[in-house]
């Protein structure tokens, strides 16, 4: 119920304060489970991604975040669930493949972390991995704007800085596939729209 509350709250202030706008949201499967893969810019991300669509969205965070009993409580309301960075988290990637299976979309960040330059790092083929388990495709998604917004490096975000999100065409790896062709085809496939979003709305 907080989701649906919030969710239009969001995209109300982001559109005011951002001049938010999401492109390709058709390409989202309007039911059924994916996982959408996008860059990471700032914090601002899983907001943008949530306030994009229609759909009900689910979150992957580190644990880290939910230390806090209040911030955690909060964003396991709109649908956040912890991993521990690093280590096989068994019970995490159970419950992911679980929230796949019955038709959930699930927000992920193959980078692994927010980008320190605004470009697109280097991804991990996990997001494949969990897809593959989950029988689900994947929806690259590329937000441009977040990191002028809300750069690593600085502790609040500047209002009226445009933010855009452009979500792709879903698409389904085959399990011959090699890893390092995963990463690269994802990277690929986020950094290109990326580009096309930043030619059409150049940053001043």
């Amino acid at each position: 119920m907080l989701y649906w509350i919030v969710r239009p709250l969001v995209h109300g202030i982001f559109w005011i304060f951002f001049g938010f706008r999401a492109f390709g949201t058709e390409n989202v499967p309007a039911k059924g489970g994916g996982i959408l893969a996008s860059n990471h810019q700032s914090f601002l991300d899983p907001m943008i991604l949530g306030a994009g669509l229609s759909r009900r969205v689910r979150f992957v965070a580190r644990t880290t975040l939910f230390r806090n009993p209040l911030f955690g409580a909060l964003i396991s309301s709109v649908g956040a669930m912890g991993i521990e960075r690093g280590t096989a988290d068994v019970g995490a990637i159970r419950k992911i493949g679980e929230f796949l299976r019955s038709g959930q979309l699930l927000v992920m960040f193959p980078e692994g972390t927010r980008t320190r330059d605004g470009e697109v790092a280097r991804c991990k083929a996990g997001v494949a991995v969990t897809a593959r388990a989950g029988d689900v495709p994947i929806i690259p998604v590329a937000i441009h704007g977040a990191y002028e917004a809300w750069p690593r490096h600085e502790r609040l975000f500047r209002l009226f800085r445009p933010v855009r999100v452009m979500f792709g065409e879903p698409v389904r790896y085959e399990r011959g596939m090699g890893k390092k062709a995963i990463e690269e085809d994802l990277r690929g496939r986020i950094a290109g729209m990326l580009a096309e979003l930043r030619e059409k709305f150049p940053l001043r």
